[in-house]
């Protein structure tokens, strides 16, 4: 059983990696599923949307024909509002269906928003997450599928 200390601990460590996550530019490290859902998220926004289809599967790219087309319509389908959140969400959680498959739902993918408060003149960091609207009207609220595939983690169903 985890400690109080232990507890607080991992959520550091959690609250950490995604707020490392977060800051960066660019790609996350892609070695986890959470991380190549992350990247799509983030290739969609900087309208790379062939970078974007180069993290789906070889079966999904045929299904959807004109891939970085089809990536690109749901982009410009978002408001405005939710274009510019894109680029900041993080994929913090998806589970496993055996070794390899990973369902990832809307509901773990957000933003998190830091803000340093003080507490008794001392300041403290706090940290909340935020469902992504953007990520929902992406996925059309269907979250996604990622497959290992030669030992690769790639996108097999995102809603479009």
């Amino acid at each position: 059983m985890l400690s109080v200390s232990g507890i607080r601990m991992r959520r550091a460590a959690w609250l950490a990696a995604v707020a490392l996550a977060v800051a960066g530019c660019g790609d996350v490290p892609s070695g986890a599923a959470s991380g190549v859902a992350t990247n799509y998220f983030r290739r969609t926004a900087a309208r790379d949307f062939a970078g974007a289809c180069r993290l789906f599967s070889a079966d999904l790219r045929n299904r959807l024909g004109d891939c970085a087309g089809a990536v690109q319509r749901g982009y410009e389908e978002l408001p405005v509002g939710e274009q510019r959140t894109l680029g900041q969400v993080t994929v913090h959680s998806g589970r496993s269906h055996g070794s390899a498959e990973v369902r990832i739902a809307t509901r773990d993918v957000g933003t998190v928003d830091s803000v340093t408060v003080k507490v008794n003149g001392t300041p403290k960091p706090r940290s909340s997450w935020t469902m992504s609207f953007a990520a929902y009207h992406m996925t059309n609220g269907h979250g996604m599928v990622l497959d290992k595939i030669d030992g690769t983690w790639q996108i097999s169903a995102c809603g479009l």
